[in-house]
């Protein structure tokens, strides 16, 4: 299974939900018969956003060492049928597999305030690179949460993700 999505997903997430978020606070143009919505877009804290576009760099950069420090100490990632349980476990048995992810893309995403931490969520599509054979597409969904870490960082403290069949 792909035990590396996860964490490219919630950021890329994070990412696209901002800008749908700030392009939904645009005011309706003056031909705009749509009634109002009845929630208020949610507003990502800037350090937020800034954290989020670091982890994607990361990714992309395909860096286990740099992107383990995107999670909480005790951290727990649930993909497909296996959990990752502590930074150390992600480290060493999900983030390995970093590198074969292409074009990745959100659709529908959700980004909810849980307290002080926020929570995105909602579909993905991206393509695989296995080391043998073709690459070939992913859909599935998602959802993670950011927390402020001890020492005031962003950080991943729980998330899970399920590829469609």
């Amino acid at each position: 299974m792909h035990r590396h999505l996860p964490i490219l997903l919630a950021s890329l997430l994070l990412l696209s939900a901002c800008d749908r978020q700030r392009e939904r606070a645009q005011p309706p143009a003056a031909t705009d018969t749509a009634a109002p919505s009845a929630q208020p877009a949610v507003q990502l804290p800037p350090d937020l956003r800034a954290r989020a576009e670091a982890f994607v760099a990361a990714w992309n950069a395909n860096d286990p060492d740099v992107l383990v420090g995107f999670f909480t100490e005790e951290a727990t990632i649930s993909v497909a049928d296996s959990t990752y349980e502590g930074r150390e476990d992600i480290r060493r048995r999900w983030l390995p597999n970093a590198g074969s992810v292409n074009g990745l893309r959100f659709d529908e995403p959700r980004v909810e305030p849980a307290g002080e931490d926020y929570t995105v969520a909602g579909r993905h599509v991206y393509t695989v690179q296995p080391p043998e054979g073709g690459p070939y597409q992913v859909t599935g969904t998602h959802t993670f949460t950011w927390t402020r870490d001890e020492d005031g960082v962003w950080r991943i403290r729980a998330g899970g993700t399920r590829d469609d069949p």
